[in-house]
């Protein structure tokens, strides 16, 4: 097995894999635009590329337990095409921000003034156990105040790049820079790993916050 270039936090080896994971999007509430681009924008396919990045066995080979550190890891997504959820994902979140006058998701047919195109290079998380929440989980409503509140350290990376922005109108076809979201630090956490999977969903929001800028500062 490919040794992780993260620390090792935690002991514990998981035994058994984690039922089925969702990836949906949170808006966390987060402000909308008051004035839209008047531009509709369509989003298109992010392709998987996630296996080139140097650290894609750990995640995408399924593996449990071993290091003792918790990961997005592609087999508890079961059969979720990733790319395409974070697409449809991104589109939903430019529709909740209010940053275009209309939106198009990957599936949605119309006429559109823009279209974005690119790779998702990294869609990983992984995370410490902690040895404290563990044996709090053991010992049922008691374990559960006492493990309340914890938390250990996480490292989240999601990166789109080789990004193009076609223009319909003209035809041609702008490359974007990459844009790279990368998170080091506590994250609440619990003893059976599903925390990493909710801290993927919050945190793509905040990835998306970027490429929502470099779309917005390149939509003239």
């Amino acid at each position: 097995m490919k040794k992780s270039n993260y620390p090792i936090l935690g002991l514990l080896t998981l035994t058994a894999c984690l039922p089925a994971q969702n990836l949906d999007y949170k808006n966390l509430r987060q402000n909308v635009y008051q004035n839209p681009k008047p531009v509709i924008l369509k989003i298109g396919t992010f392709t998987d590329k996630r296996r080139e990045h140097p650290n894609a066995a750990l995640f995408l080979d399924p593996q449990y337990g071993g290091d003792g550190l918790c990961r997005n890891d592609a087999d508890s997504y079961k059969s979720m095409d990733i790319p395409a959820t974070v697409a449809a994902a991104f589109s939903e979140h430019l529709r909740y921000r209010q940053a275009f006058s209309g939106v198009l998701g990957p599936q949605d047919k119309g006429p559109a003034d823009f279209e974005l195109n690119g790779e998702l290079f990294a869609f990983f998380g992984e995370q410490g156990q902690s040895t404290r929440q563990n044996i709090s989980s053991q010992l049922g409503a008691v374990g559960a105040l006492t493990g309340a509140g914890t938390g250990s350290t996480a490292k989240i990376e999601i990166v789109f790049r080789n990004l193009t922005l076609l223009n319909k109108k003209n035809g041609k076809n702008q490359k974007l820079g990459p844009v790279e979201y990368k998170f080091l630090g506590d994250l609440a956490i619990d003893s059976r790993c599903f925390y990493i999977f909710r801290h993927m969903e919050d945190h793509m929001t905040l990835a998306f916050n970027l490429l929502e800028g470099e779309l917005l500062k390149n939509i003239k």
